[in-house]
């Protein structure tokens, strides 16, 4: 980032991924019990989980952060940059209230979202339950999956990708669209800049190499 401070700051870090809207709240261990969560983890949502939104939102205080691995790191590498604008995000939202949320918060901190809408599919979101110190996450993907290439031909999109000097995906985006990293990839390195991709977990080494191979 230091080297970085030479450059022209505007839109030079561009993150692509699943964006998820986390929604957090202390609750108590009732509240996990009742959805099957245990304390100090992290799982996928399933239908049973589906109702915990609305009542998470409904009976206590929230925070609502725009979130997701790579949306996490472009907002950290936002704050350490400090002008607005110096970083952008590709992603998949639903066309709700969630996801309007998403990328106020975003925006509020500095990023250029370049989001693409789904119709019919909510925003991915989060639960963070917090109790007695200890953290536990559900996460609904929902319209984070939607993300394709086609969004990629938006003239926001592509102006995006030509300001960036640096663009950076987590491995997680290999489950979505692999389509659309093959794409800003071929652009990224014709240019001569720099494409980051994180392995993210032992999953996608396992599960994905098929992916990684390309």
């Amino acid at each position: 980032l230091q080297k970085m401070s030479s450059l022209p700051l505007n839109g030079a870090i561009l993150g692509m991924c699943n964006p998820l809207l986390d929604i957090s709240s202390e609750v108590p261990m009732e509240f996990l019990e009742k959805y099957g969560v245990t304390l100090n983890n992290a799982i996928l949502a399933e239908d049973k989980h589906i109702p915990l939104y609305e009542e998470l939102i409904a009976k206590f205080p929230v925070q609502y952060i725009a979130g997701g691995a790579t949306l996490n790191s472009i907002r950290v590498a936002q704050w350490m940059l400090g002008v607005p604008g110096s970083t952008a995000y590709f992603g998949a939202v639903g066309e709700d209230s969630f996801g309007e949320k998403l990328e106020q918060c975003a925006m509020d901190d500095g990023l250029r979202m370049v989001l693409q809408k789904t119709s019919g599919v909510a925003t991915g979101t989060c639960a963070v339950l917090i109790n007695g110190g200890e953290r536990s996450l559900v996460a609904n993907l929902a319209a984070a999956n939607t993300f394709t290439a086609a969004h990629l031909e938006t003239a926001d999109a592509k102006d995006a990708v030509a300001k960036s000097k640096i663009v950076y995906t987590s491995g997680f985006f290999l489950t979505v669209s692999v389509d659309s990293i093959l794409n800003v990839c071929k652009s990224v390195v014709e240019d001569n800049k720099i494409y980051c991709l994180n392995l993210s977990a032992p999953f996608i080494v396992q599960f994905f190499g098929d992916q990684l191979a390309t």
